[in-house]
């Protein structure tokens, strides 16, 4: 079942990550010093959560699986690959050509976060049937020693690496090079335990305490950030998680009635993820990068409304595209296969 307050959640999460990669561009264009950058430096802070946020849903409503079917990593991967492929076909003909090397490329799912996804949703399962067997107090001291050990460890490396100038390779407690600025499988299944501890503890803190916790980190974001981006923008960063969850708590304790048209949008969310970053070196930034706050405020919105808007219709498009195909797929090829295994067993 689809709760709207979380769908909503998960619109503004992907709006998030639009807002991200609008202001990666933005960077190369916006003068120093400028009130432009100072709007910068507060849209990353309060956006920077985003992906956690996506995550943090999963583990919330995915831990009292037992099961998953591969069906759905087949399902994402077959839609990076159209993706990729439609786009490389209107680059080269926009540019008038293109290389092989560049349409190979495009046949591979090349996504991290898709890739990322798909190993967490396919570890699920094991993870679940850990979470489920534990205590809630022998969840919240995994809970807290994973947030010690995958979030803090590396994230203090990483601020001792940019202080003294050199790489401490081989510290990390994630791997040899540091936190990775959170773009592993270890944040992302930290953020699914999360998740599921959330779904599974009682945990209550009043609207007005949440708004407080909520504004104290976007204040430490906001003036890290303007100290060191590197660390104050790792996904695996300790604030960064626990304005996360603090989001997220404020969506659970929101009363929203079910809407099936919030619903209906909240399911092209994977498709603006995908779809993104193909439009928004198009969208003009560098044009308005310069002009007025109040222009380039406007800018942004209209620029996230309207990839998503057009994100959504070719979602609805390639649904209808390729449902055939997979109903098809399934009855003839998964279905077969499958009964073939359970005789086996």
């Amino acid at each position: 079942m689809r709760y709207s307050k979380f769908e909503i959640l998960r619109i503004l999460a992907i709006m998030g990550v639009i807002i991200l990669h609008y202001n990666a561009i933005l960077l190369d264009y916006v003068f120093e010093n400028s009130i432009n950058k100072e709007m910068i430096y507060f849209t990353e802070s309060m956006c920077i959560c985003s992906v956690n946020i996506f995550i943090l849903i999963s583990g919330y409503f995915m831990c009292q699986s037992k099961k998953q079917t591969l069906w759905k990593p087949i399902e994402l991967w077959f839609q990076v690959i159209v993706f990729n492929i439609v786009m490389s076909l209107l680059s080269m003909a926009m540019n008038g050509g293109g290389s092989l090397s560049q349409l190979c490329k495009a046949l591979l799912p090349i996504n991290y976060f898709v890739n990322l996804y798909v190993v967490l949703y396919i570890i699920s399962p094991y993870l679940n049937c850990l979470i489920n067997r534990l205590s809630i107090k022998q969840l919240r001291r995994m809970v807290f020693t994973s947030f010690i050990l995958f979030s803090i460890w590396p994230i203090l490396q990483d601020i001792l690496e940019a202080i003294v100038g050199v790489k401490l390779i081989g510290l990390s407690s994630i791997g040899a090079y540091g936190a990775q600025s959170g773009y592993t499988i270890v944040n992302f299944a930290m953020m699914y335990l999360i998740g599921a501890w959330i779904g599974k503890d009682n945990i209550y803190l009043s609207r007005k305490t949440l708004l407080v916790f909520l504004a104290s980190v976007y204040t430490i974001l906001f003036l890290w950030i303007r100290v060191s981006w590197s660390t104050a923008t790792e996904y695996c960063n300790p604030v960064v998680i626990i304005s996360a969850i603090v989001i997220f708590l404020l969506f659970q304790s929101t009363n929203i009635k079910d809407s099936n048209i919030i619903n209906g949008l909240a399911q092209a969310s994977f498709t603006v993820f995908l779809l993104h970053s193909y439009f928004l070196p198009y969208a003009g930034i560098d044009k308005v990068a310069n002009l007025s706050l109040d222009v380039l405020i406007v800018h942004l919105a209209i620029t996230c409304i309207a990839i998503y808007i057009i994100s959504y219709l070719i979602y609805i498009i390639y649904v209808k595209a390729t449902s055939s195909f997979f109903k098809s797929l399934k009855k003839h090829i998964i279905l077969p296969q499958i009964k073939i295994l359970r005789e086996k067993d």
